[in-house]
């Protein structure tokens, strides 16, 4: 690879930061992949003009207002990027993971009801029992839409890998240096500066070298949060692109995976004296020869099998409040909801689609035999859809049929989709305490799903149950770590410590305190 496109250093911190070929950071046309690629990053700022569809590739599900070959090209971008990781940490992820689902949505609010978004959020990633997906304005600009969804995949990415943890700035700067990533037929090119970065990086005061590697910041803070990510970005960009860079950082993960503090194991293996991180930062930031992206010739990538089907009209009014009813709603809106589900399903009485979002609708907030009833009817005409069997498993629990006959629905679900982890979950809260099958089923959809909080808790919970504490605290330690667990990160880093310390009865105390592993 060979260096290409020196940024020099902004002259304001409310302009642009980055001068030259860097400037045209998102947008610019490099082969008919690329060009047909920001074409598309244009058409998402403007109102749909097609149905829903949905695209399908090994590992990407986007429901999209799109053409079939629009939602098609954008699936094999999205392969070609999740390839560029691959090839960037050498790491390949196990075979037969769930597929992770991308919404393009014009209203984002839509999906959240009842939550205040931050002004002007382009997009954000979603890891519950209702489902992993990445949820992306169409509205908020072609930039900040595909800055979104690459920064996003890129952190689901990293949670996948269930063999290593990687500290909070790390996660970030990951992100960030991969999410401008350029993928033409012939060239690929990544590390392109996020000027909204360089804007802070550029505005003078710092978080200390500490604060930044332990991720000690005040998080309600938003001036800390906005150069805890930029200093996390630029790290990572200065360990990747100087010459024994790549190899400390490698050494550096290694330690931290091992549980190793990041302060001390970053003293360890790459820089020893922290009061030159600061000073070493700055001159790379200034040094128009060193900060530069990478660029690298490649044969065209192998054509990426899409499958794309439209979906009934009826998903225009009831896809989203699909999504919606997948989640915990705060009592108060579901009334409406169900009101509104019932109205618009009305409007198509002979439409499977709209139909089982009815009774997944009744199930949850309204008549759940009459929910059941629905679910009867939609899953002797579809017997094998792993979604309707795990719903009409649900079912089974809501009016009282039991268990077992949740257990049945479960194990035919399972049958159609091994890798649906939902399915898991719910047959492990099935079964008994200490069952062997209970361990087996939750630790199936902690493997398939690492993303998901509930999963790692209720992992850790049943390994220290088993007493093996170590192999719970290496679960615990990406969730103790992450950016975004809020207060589960603080339960797991309790519960790990505890793990460390070997202290069993610490441990699942402190679990029952901070309460216990939701399966939601």
């Amino acid at each position: 690879m060979r260096a290409a496109g020196p940024c020099g250093r902004a002259r304001r911190p409310d302009r642009p930061a980055c001068r030259g070929g860097i400037r045209r950071v998102f947008c610019t046309p490099a082969g008919a992949l690329a060009r047909a690629f920001c074409g598309l990053l244009l058409l998402l700022a403007l109102p749909a003009r097609a149905g829903w569809v949905v695209a399908e590739s090994a590992n990407f599900r986007l429901f999209a207002p799109l053409g079939a070959d629009e939602a098609a090209a954008r699936v094999a971008e999205l392969e070609d990027y999740r390839a560029l990781l691959v090839q960037a940490t050498g790491r390949a992820l196990p075979a037969g993971l769930p597929r992770l689902d991308v919404y393009l949505v014009p209203d984002l609010a839509a999906v959240v009801p009842g939550q205040r978004l931050p002004p002007g959020i382009a997009g954000f990633y979603r890891a519950t029992f209702g489902g992993i997906a990445a949820f992306v304005s169409t509205a908020a600009g072609a930039a900040q839409a595909r800055t979104v969804l690459l920064h996003e995949y890129a952190h689901h990415f990293m949670f996948a890998d269930t063999r290593v943890a990687y500290p909070a700035w790390y996660v970030e700067g990951f992100a960030d240096y991969f999410m401008t990533a350029r993928l033409a037929p012939n060239r690929i090119e990544f590390g392109h500066p996020d000027p909204h970065r360089l804007r802070w990086i550029d505005q003078g005061q710092w978080l200390r070298p500490e604060a930044l590697l332990r991720a000690a910041f005040d998080r309600q803070d938003p001036r800390q949060a906005e150069l805890f990510y930029a200093q996390s970005w630029l790290l990572t960009h200065w360990l990747f692109r100087t010459r024994d860079g790549p190899a400390k950082l490698r050494a550096y993960l290694a330690r931290t995976g091992r549980g190793e503090d990041p302060v001390e194991a970053f003293r360890s293996e790459i820089l020893p004296d922290l009061d030159r991180l600061e000073r070493t930062l700055r001159r790379y930031r200034e040094d128009p020869r060193a900060f530069a992206f990478f660029r690298a010739k490649r044969a065209p990538p192998a054509q990426v099998p899409v499958a794309v089907r439209p979906l009934p009209s009826s998903a225009e009014t009831l896809l989203l409040p699909r999504v919606v009813l997948a989640e915990p709603l705060d009592p108060r809106l579901a009334p409406a909801l169900l009101v509104r589900v019932r109205t618009e399903a009305a409007r198509f009485p002979e439409d499977p689609f709209a139909t089982a979002t009815l009774a997944i609708a009744e199930l949850q907030h309204g008549d759940a035999r009459k929910g059941t009833a629905l679910l009867d009817a939609l899953v002797a005409a579809s017997p094998a859809d792993p979604e309707l069997l795990r719903w009409r498993a649900a079912a089974a629990l809501a009016v009282g049929e039991g268990e077992a006959r949740a257990r049945a629905f479960l194990a035919r679900a399972l049958a159609a989709d091994p890798a649906d982890w939902r399915a898991l979950a719910m047959l492990a809260g099935t079964l008994p305490a200490g069952a062997p099958e209970r361990s087996e089923a939750i630790a199936r959809a902690w493997a398939l799903a690492p993303q998901v909080p509930a999963n790692v808790l209720a992992h850790a919970h049943a390994l220290a149950e088993a007493d093996r504490l170590s192999e719970a605290e290496a679960v615990l330690q990406p969730l103790a770590w992450s950016p975004h667990g809020g207060a589960l990160a603080g339960l797991a880093e309790r519960l790990r410590r505890h793990a460390a310390q070997g202290d069993r009865a610490a441990f699942l105390a402190a679990l029952a305190i901070g309460g216990p592993a939701q399966l939601r």
